[in-house]
């Protein structure tokens, strides 16, 4: 059997991502969602996407160094792989040296951010991965 690769820290937000842009209605000329969205994976997918901006409101509120931010921020690690998650937690919590680094420290406040739409936006469903890209480098 082959061993997976671990995913990124962008690959998880990406996923993340995707699953709730499912919630967007699709405008004129969009291609339909495939496979169809039920009314069941609809307010599934509001409460996730809820449950997620209530949480980044509380990490950016209590602060870098608060449980919210913690338990916002394990969510995009690779749980798999204790080495890795480890790794990618300290550079999601500013823990690997990279505070006083403003891309990293732009690419997390986007990530915190990009959550804040929640389920009621406009457009639905977060765009978490919008401006993490970079994320990874160098871990």
């Amino acid at each position: 059997m082959a061993q997976q690769m671990p995913k990124t820290i962008i690959e998880l937000v990406t996923e993340k991502s995707n699953k709730l842009l499912r919630l967007r209605e699709p405008k004129p000329g969009d291609p339909p969602v495939d496979p169809p969205v039920t009314e069941e994976e609809r307010e599934a997918l509001f409460k996730e996407a809820e449950a997620l901006a209530a949480l980044a409101t509380r990490a950016i509120i209590e602060g870098r160094f608060s449980l919210a931010w913690r338990q916002y921020m394990s969510q995009f690690v690779y749980q798999a792989d204790a080495t890795i998650s480890a790794k990618q937690l300290s550079r999601l919590l500013a823990d690997d040296g990279t505070i006083t680094d403003d891309a990293m420290n732009r690419r997390r406040a986007y990530l915190l951010g990009n959550a804040i739409c929640g389920g009621p936006s406009p457009d639905q469903g977060a765009m978490l991965d919008f401006g993490v890209d970079g994320i990874d480098n160098n871990i």
